[in-house]
């Protein structure tokens, strides 16, 4: 989404009856129903959390004619990815907002709902032919990388999705979108994930290169107290960067008003976080067991497709869970 008209997420939480409504409102056509008076400051904050599209209709007091919301206002753009219609079922209910603790169990058979099951047979094949291609061209440099950007960007590019959908309240895992353009597809998702893990883990690294350079216990100590803060950071940050599709989400003060703002969900998405990550390094590590390459692959390629579909319903729900106390939109 970059090009946004509000590049970080700053928006006060408006509720779709119109919050702060006013004379000379606007009314929209959403649904096949009517809804208005609005003020202007909702009918924005409708379209930047993609709960209106540019192209509904609207109309403003003392106009002749209802006309496109782009035209209403033209520069404002969803904050929230909109999903494709091919990504989600268009008449599957909504789950209910639950307690986030309530999320967590299942979350963990959340891969398998609906069509999961084909989604995660497919997902284990694309990082399965990742490694068989990267080992053929494990001589070809810049080929390689070029490659893998492309393929590593399209996995994270779905599992931005999947967090999407599950804050949207969406029970079913949505299905592999389609590539429309390799740029916005992989290439953005990868510079995004990039980008996160620089922002919250740079310092860390600096210290830590510091620390092997000059064999300084101080600068090592500081890599330690990094290391920690960015892993306590990079969760909310990472929610951040996947719901606005912007690295510029990574404002050090919002997250910190984000995270104080939902305190003990977070420790414990924090706590369940690090044990599946223990998790997944364990069944890694069962792997190396098997003799045979292709089979220990592919248990490695599922065992990460399943656990970064589980990592990313875990970060959808807790936003759904806990949206109305972020106030992000």
């Amino acid at each position: 989404m970059a090009g946004a008209a509000v590049p970080r997420l700053r928006i006060r939480g408006l509720d779709e009856a119109g919050g702060k409504s006013s004379s000379g409102g606007y009314f929209l056509i959403r649904d096949g129903r009517q809804q208005g008076p609005l003020s202007r400051e909702a009918v924005v904050t409708l379209i930047q959390a993609a709960h209106a599209s540019p192209l509904d209709l609207g109309w403003r007091e003392g106009e002749t004619g209802w006309r496109p919301l782009g035209d209403l206002f033209p520069g404002v753009r969803p904050l929230v990815r909109p999903l494709h219609s091919s990504e989600v079922h268009p008449l599957r209910e909504k789950s209910e907002p639950q307690a986030f603790y309530k999320e967590v169990l299942p979350s963990l058979s959340y891969p398998f709902r609906g069509d999961g099951g084909l989604i995660m047979a497919g997902g284990t094949a694309a990082v399965f032919v990742l490694w068989l291609v990267g080992s053929a061209m494990g001589g070809l440099g810049v080929l390689a990388i070029g490659f893998s950007v492309l393929i590593y960007g399209y996995l994270l590019g779905s599992l931005q999705i999947v967090i999407q959908a599950s804050a949207q309240g969406e029970p079913d895992i949505p299905k592999w979108p389609e590539i429309r353009s390799a740029t916005s597809d992989c290439v953005q998702p990868f510079r995004l994930w990039v980008t996160c893990q620089l922002v919250c883990f740079a310092p860390a690294l600096v210290a830590g290169f510091l620390a092997t350079v000059q064999s300084s216990s101080t600068f090592l100590g500081m890599a330690i107290a990094f290391t920690l803060a960015g892993a306590f950071c990079f969760p909310m940050s990472l929610l951040a960067v996947a719901m606005a599709d912007t690295g510029e989400a990574i404002d050090p003060v919002f997250i910190y008003r984000s995270i104080r703002a939902v305190g003990w969900d977070y420790l414990l998405l924090l706590a369940v976080l690090a044990l599946l990550i223990t998790a997944h390094l364990a069944g890694n590590v069962a792997a190396e067991n098997y003799q045979i390459p292709g089979l220990r692959m592919v248990w490695s390629s599922a065992n990460a497709v399943y656990f970064g579909v589980v990592l990313a319903r875990l970060l959808g729900v807790f936003y759904y869970s806990n949206r109305e106390r972020l106030g992000w939109f």
